[in-house]
C-alpha cells in the first residue's frame, strides 16, 4: 500500500522507496492518490476509482490498462452478470 497524498514530490519519493520494484513483481499494490505519481505505473494495471454520489452512496469504476487487465475485467463483468441473472434489481 502506498499513500501519495502528503508527499511533496510524490513521483520522486515513490521512486526512491522502490515502488516501481513492487510493480515488477506479482504482488498486489494499492496506491492511493495515484494521480500524484504519473509515469511510474507499468503498462498493465487496474485503475479503481470511487465517486461520491451522496452521503450514503458511492460509485466504483474499474478501468483496465493493458491486455492482462482487460481480460481480467471482462471475466469479472461476466461473473457479476451471471450472478445477477435471475435476481430482481
Amino acid at each position: 500500500h502506498a499513500d501519495c497524498y502528503r508527499l511533496a514530490n510524490a513521483a520522486a519519493e515513490m521512486w526512491d522507496v522502490g515502488l516501481v520494484d513492487l510493480f515488477a513483481g506479482d504482488d498486489i499494490v494499492v496506491v492511493e492518490w495515484a494521480d500524484r505519481i504519473p509515469g511510474l505505473f507499468p503498462a498493465d494495471y487496474l485503475e479503481i476509482a470511487f465517486a461520491y454520489l451522496d452521503e450514503n452512496r458511492r460509485q466504483i469504476c474499474l478501468t483496465a490498462h493493458g491486455a492482462r487487465y482487460a481480460v481480467l475485467l471482462a471475466k469479472l463483468v461476466a461473473n457479476v452478470r451471471e450472478s445477477l441473472s435471475g435476481t430482481v434489481r
